[in-house]
């Protein structure tokens, strides 16, 4: 089953598309989906979520987050893996507590400098997600970042359901 985000990234994975924003997910998250939520408590589960990426993957995926190529902006994608097997495609590893084999993969694109951590990702991602994540634009579709809508709030609730019957 795993954490709620990997939830919603399965899911779209198992219904044949690529991957969600962070911000997608940081509103999918929220009581309710898509409320609105002032700058610092946003960006403190923004960087919530990429730590859960980083630690709470379950084991036998990864998470990469790569530029989507019909979106044109950074997508979370879990993808079947473990670290042993990655390879450079999926970008690079952060590190993890303790040093441990990281299980979120991010392109060199979004880092904000040479750090490659968890801050460093963090910063570039908000740079991208942090004013549509503050005004309550959580879903990126027809160029533009957007509220959720009703087909956004079906999927969240399919991703939950289906997964809670297995």
């Amino acid at each position: 089953m795993g954490p709620a985000w990997f939830r919603l990234l399965d899911q779209y994975r198992r219904e044949g598309y690529f991957g969600l924003t962070p911000s997608f997910l940081v509103g999918a998250l929220r009581n309710p989906p898509g409320a609105v939520l002032d700058e610092q408590t946003s960006l403190a589960e923004f960087r919530a979520l990429l730590q859960a990426m980083m630690d709470e993957t379950p084991s036998g995926f990864l998470v990469r987050i790569a530029q989507c190529p019909r979106l044109r902006q950074p997508v979370a994608a879990a993808l079947p893996g473990t670290p042993t097997l990655a390879n450079a495609s999926l970008g690079e590893a952060i590190s993890s507590r303790g040093g441990a084999a990281s299980q979120l993969y991010v392109w060199p694109e979004y880092f904000s400098d040479e750090s490659r951590g968890l801050e460093s990702v963090t910063a570039a991602l908000w740079k991208v997600f942090g004013r549509p994540t503050c005004e309550g634009r959580f879903s990126y579709r027809d160029a533009a970042f957007q509220p959720l809508d009703a087909d956004d709030l079906r999927f969240i609730r399919r991703a939950f359901e289906a997964q809670d019957e297995v």
